[in-house]
């Protein structure tokens, strides 16, 4: 894995200087960059350009994380990742290392871009739109609204399927290159599954029974299942002790491993608001109105403790001016026990200056089905208002529908 990623860097990096005659097919996750993003833009990418008809010489594949580089510093599971793996993140590409608007228009047909774990490319990279040509998401399908008729037309693979992860599409993607050996016995046969299986663990939260049908499917268990055997029949010498009971891979205990350090409260706090914020951040134009979604791992209660009242009023103030934001959502994602990650609470902050508008989106959400519970905490409530979420099932991907619906039924707003 090593090896590809230097070689998509090094290639990616020299385009603009160099004739380039074939195909480039870019692999983009999301606007987040969260675990699913990150490792299914890179597992496609390499499956794509070894094992797969694809791999001649004019077609070349090659990841993209759509976020700047600094900002992977906060991603602190796929740091933790890749150093139990030996992957270097330095050979990632991220946006602000190329010069993607230049590629566009330099290569213009012989750019192809695969969408993964989203279906419509991010506001910032909005000009790719006419070079996509392959989508596999998990969300809801956007594609009908977002580009011409033409692009649509021209794809040469779209699977939207709601399913608990987009590793899982990947895996049943690349699944029959495991079953005729061509991944499975290759150098390091465990690096695919594990990549997979870490962000399928954690964006099911560990197969949680009470929010299977709504965070998580059937078939996301076949893929787990599949992951662990193949992890398992690699034999893997230098297993991490912490991923193991015994001698075999603990799928359990990886699980922990990895969600211990995503919702480590001092590594998250020393991000401070603004990059909490960042961190796992998507925004949303609704016939232009623009929505922000933040998925923030620390709790109101911290968030209030740590930064003020005063300090996130004028931080989302801002936040919500330079992004032209009407509103803004934080999802707020924490365990109860700071000594125990396997148990989680959720909340939602709803910010805007607009009175009209919070009044009206509060009265949306409470009088849905939603099950959001209206919680009391100390911010301005000329400006705010905070949910408690019982359930535990209002991810994004749950939220990011809902909120939509109202716009679209209030184009006057």
């Amino acid at each position: 894995m090593n090896t590809f990623l230097s070689k998509s860097s090094k290639l990616l990096r020299s385009l603009l200087e160099e004739p380039f005659k074939g195909t480039l097919n870019l692999v983009i996750g999301n606007e987040s960059a969260d675990l699913d993003s990150v490792v299914s833009s890179i597992v496609l990418a390499y499956v794509r350009s070894n094992f797969t008809e694809a791999k001649k010489q004019d077609s070349l594949y090659a990841p993209l994380i759509c976020i700047d580089r600094e900002e992977v510093k906060a991603r602190f599971e796929l740091l933790y990742l890749f150093e139990k793996l030996n992957i270097d993140y330095k050979n990632l590409v991220f946006l602000d290392d190329i010069k993607l608007d230049k590629l566009s228009s330099t290569l213009q047909s012989q750019l192809k871009v695969a969408l993964v774990d989203h279906n419509v490319p991010a506001k910032r990279i909005g000009f790719i739109s006419n070079h996509v040509d392959e989508i596999i998401d998990h969300h809801e399908d956007k594609t009908q609204s977002a580009y011409p008729a033409e692009v649509l037309s021209a794809f040469k693979a779209k699977k939207i399927t709601t399913m608990g992860s987009c590793s899982t599409l990947i895996w049943n993607d690349i699944k029959q290159w495991y079953n005729e050996g061509s991944l499975s016995t290759s150098e390091k046969n465990y690096e695919i599954p594990i990549l997979l299986l870490s962000a399928l663990m954690i964006d099911t939260f560990n197969f949680d029974e009470k929010t299977k049908g709504s965070r998580w499917l059937d078939q996301d268990w076949t893929a787990r299942e599949d992951m662990v055997q193949a992890i398992n029949a690699a034999k893997w010498a230098d297993l991490p002790k912490e991923w193991k009971k015994e001698q075999d891979f603990d799928p359990l205990r990886f699980f922990y491993s990895l969600n211990d350090v995503k919702y480590d409260l001092k590594l998250n706090l020393q991000l401070g608001l603004e990059g909490l914020l960042i961190k796992d951040y998507k925004v949303f134009d609704y016939q232009g109105a623009l929505v922000g979604y933040s998925t923030a791992f620390v709790s109101s209660r911290d968030l209030i403790e740590n930064f003020g009242p005063e300090k996130i009023e004028e931080d989302l103030t801002r936040y919500c001016q330079d992004r032209k934001l009407v509103c803004h959502f934080t999802l707020a994602v924490s365990p109860i026990d700071a000594a125990d990650s396997s148990k989680l609470r959720r909340e939602m902050i709803l910010f805007t200056k607009d009175g009209e508008l919070l009044k009206k989106l509060d009265e949306y959400i409470v009088k849905s089905e939603s099950k959001l519970e209206v919680q009391t905490v100390k911010l301005n409530e000329a400006y705010f208002r905070a949910y408690n979420d019982p359930t535990l099932t209002f991810t994004r991907k749950i939220v990011e529908p809902m909120i939509s619906k109202f716009f679209l039924k209030s184009p006057s707003l």
